[in-house]
């Protein structure tokens, strides 16, 4: 096996994943560690740095990072995140992070990389060329890959499906606008939605406990989730005719509750006759940080991806 030479990272709600590897998706150094955004970038570079100090024989010639919301593949640059605090906005991590580790790296949206990596390594590998990877967790996040190629948009932006419309006068999502599907069918949504239907202070993980003790309004909560997703998703699939619909992240977990209503409202609104696949990542909480690694080995062999003239947005 070869040396590995590649640092992934994978940045979510509370934690921070890490891990060093080889060109053949091999990790041979790899943490966990908590995180909190309000800290700031400048506290995940030190993160960063005490990791990669506590593995120093492991010496990384490139990096490659996922983060939630939507990211500029092409500059680095977050565009005003809806889950971050106003410190993490209009901030070109790829500028901080290749200053502060002397590295060359490219930055992405988190599940853009779980989709890559789940392309790379896990439903991909197994013949699965084209579809919408679906992570409902803290926020809701989208991956779209076709003919295994990941697609990005001519922004960067693609496949932004959490802040896809479900219902105008839906819940208020964390991007200031009503009825998205993050606002039904993410962590943060659900524990709003059991605040308002419940009058308890739950997050994602009660509220699944109350709901298998047979709580109605819990399981209600959870069967609207699932009918917000089968309407978002049937929306894509007949726009994108892709193979299979993968979801991967924390709400997953919940999957016999949310799940018999997605698929009954999903293939119920689908115009092909064609029944695209539904399936649960293959790789779990490592699709994220195989995709931040292919990322990083990509980003050691070429500057940054081909963004069209004129599309990069304003920095």
């Amino acid at each position: 096996m070869s040396r590995p030479g590649y640092l992934a990272l994978d940045i979510g709600g509370t934690k921070v994943a890490m891990g060093l590897g080889n060109s053949q998706g091999k990790f041979l150094a790899q943490e966990t560690c908590p995180f909190r955004f309000p800290r700031g970038p400048q506290e995940l570079l030190r993160t960063i740095r005490e990791f990669l100090n506590r593995h120093s024989k492991h010496r990384p010639r490139a990096f490659g990072l996922g983060i939630c919301g939507p990211v500029s593949p092409y500059t680095g640059f977050l565009y005003n995140p809806p889950n971050l605090p106003k410190s993490w906005h209009r901030r070109s991590l790829r500028a901080i992070l290749q200053e502060g580790l002397r590295i060359p790296g490219r930055v992405d949206n988190d599940v853009n990389l779980a989709a890559w990596g789940e392309a790379w390594k896990g439903w991909g590998a197994q013949g699965i060329k084209s579809f919408m990877m679906v992570c409902p967790g803290t926020g809701l996040g989208g991956g779209l890959v076709l003919e295994s190629q990941l697609i990005r948009g001519s922004h960067g932006f693609a496949a932004e499906i959490g802040h896809a419309l479900v219902d105008p006068r839906g819940p208020k999502c964390g991007c200031g606008l009503k009825g998205c599907v993050e606002a039904y069918a993410s962590g943060t949504g659900l524990a709003k939605l059991a605040r308002r239907y419940i009058g308890q202070k739950l997050d994602g993980v009660e509220l699944h406990r109350l709901a298998l003790r047979g709580h109605r309004t819990a399981k209600k909560i959870f069967r609207e989730a699932g009918k917000a997703l089968a309407i978002t998703c049937a929306n894509a699939m007949n726009l994108l005719d892709v193979e299979a619909f993968i979801f991967g992240g924390s709400v997953t977990k919940s999957f016999s509750l949310w799940g018999p209503e997605f698929k009954r409202q999903f293939f119920a609104r689908l115009i092909s006759p064609v029944r695209p696949k539904i399936l649960i990542s293959k790789l779990g909480t490592q699709a994220g940080l195989l995709g931040a690694l292919r990322l990083a080995i990509e980003s050691s062999r070429s500057k940054v991806p081909a963004c069209p003239a004129g599309r990069q947005g304003h920095e």
